[in-house]
Parts: C-alpha cells; structure tokens; sequence
C-alpha cells in the first residue's frame, strides 16, 4: 500500500526541464483565455495579449487536421510561459508538467519565412500540442491516472519519430499561411541540391546523419515525409490516421 501510495502522480510536482534565463527579480503576471494561461513577466502585458490571441484564434484551425482540437484532453487552460530575457528565438512543448515555452524573441538569424515569429510559434507548438492530445485519450488514457503526465511522453515516443512531430508542425505553419517554412525556396535548397546531383540517400540515412556527408536536420526530411504523403496520396488528415493506425495495431496486436 504504501509503493502504490508513493507512485500515484496526485501530489508531484516536479519538472524535469528549466528554460529562461530571467532574473530571480523579475514579478509574473497571469491572464487566460479559453484554452490557454499565459505566464509573462510583468510590464509585458502588450505581448502576451499578441500571443493570446494568435494561440487562441489557431486553435481550431491547427487541429482540423490533426483529428482533435489542443487542450481538448484536459479541462484546464494549457500553461503558456513567455520568456523575454533570452538571446535566441524558440519555442517548446513539454510534458511533465504540461505546458509550452515560448522565447518570444523574434528570429533574426535567418529569412527561411517572412511569418511574424508569434504566428509562427502559435501554430507550430500549438500543432505539438494536438499531437500530444493522443496518448492522453482512447486506449491509452489510463496510462495518465496512474503514470501522471509522464506516460504521455513515452507512449508519442512510441507512436511517432521526433522527425515526423516537426514536419507535420512545419506543415501546418505552411498549409495556414502563406509564408510558412514550407513555401521558402531555402528551407529544401540543400535537398534539391543534393537530389541534382545524384546524392540519393535512404530515408534512414537523411534522418540520422553520416559521418561523411553533411545532413540537414530533419525538420526538412519530416516536412517532404508528411507533404508528400499529404499530396500523393491526397491525405490531408495523414496525421490522424497514422496515429489512429499505430493505436490499432497495439489494438491488434
């Protein structure tokens, strides 16, 4: 009685990640809108009102194709930390505990996409957040109650290569705008390079790397994997039904 005592998720409330580099004097403020709670440092409010709005008014829209709606898994808002004291333009989503990180710096080190970074950030973490509704629901929704949030990130292990989580996000920046990375000519350039000049790899190879040829990361080899997927086989809802597919086959199995 006591080990199971000791194993249920009720009372724990450590993390295991720490990002930001924000002063121990910086005072947060909170606001929340339907599906999200922003948690931005003080005298920031103009900036979480921007992803506020950008977070919320994609919701719907990044969860179409992806089968269920983010958040819909759970009836609290989705916590949404906003990190302002950073050098580097990012974002995260992260289990245990729930929430999405967002270093709103706006990203300058490149011109893969003319997408104002919010927008950018709004749709892609927000597309992760769907794809991690999935072990959280159906068959595997138990796994929550007694493993706690953990689980969540095991079970998507399992179920999808880190590759294809970041093209399917990648895809659905550029499937609802029209500056996603996908239209930029320089996020493929070194694939079409490649491709041109006959250096055919096996998807294994492209994904993983070689010690004598450079590789790109594989944010490019997920996005042509779920795009063309999407366009050869006309499957918009790809990422529904390869994820309803793997659950089966555990089904099955």
């Amino acid at each position: 009685l006591l080990v199971l005592a000791l194993a249920l998720p009720v009372s724990a409330l450590a993390q295991f990640t720490h990002f930001g580099t924000d002063s121990p004097k910086v005072r947060w403020s909170v606001f929340s809108t339907k599906d999200y709670r922003l948690i931005y440092p003080r005298g920031t409010d103009s900036l979480a009102l921007v992803y506020g709005k950008q977070l919320q008014g994609y919701n719907i829209p990044v969860g179409l194709s992806a089968g269920v709606v983010p958040n819909y898994s759970w009836k609290k808002p989705m916590p949404v930390i906003l990190r302002t004291s950073t050098a580097d333009a990012n974002g995260a989503v992260i289990w245990a505990p729930r929430r999405m990180e967002l270093f709103t710096l706006q990203d300058s080190r490149s011109s893969l996409s003319a997408l104002p970074w919010e927008t950018m950030l709004a749709i892609h973490e927000n597309r992760h957040v769907a794809q991690m509704q999935f072990p959280s629901q159906g068959f595997w929704g138990w796994t929550r109650y007694v493993f706690g949030q953990i689980a969540q990130m095991g079970i998507q292990s399992l179920l999808l290569d880190p590759c294809i989580m970041e093209g399917d996000a990648v895809v659905a920046e550029t499937g609802l705008t029209n500056a996603g990375r996908g239209r930029s000519a320089e996020f493929l350039s070194y694939m079409k390079m490649a491709f041109d000049n006959g250096d055919m790899r096996t998807w294994a190879r492209w994904r993983y790397g070689s010690l004598t040829r450079y590789t790109p990361d594989y944010y490019r080899l997920g996005y042509m994997t779920v795009a063309g997927v999407r366009y050869l086989y006309d499957a918009p809802l790809y990422m529904s039904e390869i994820l309803d597919a793997e659950e089966n086959h555990f089904l099955t199995s």
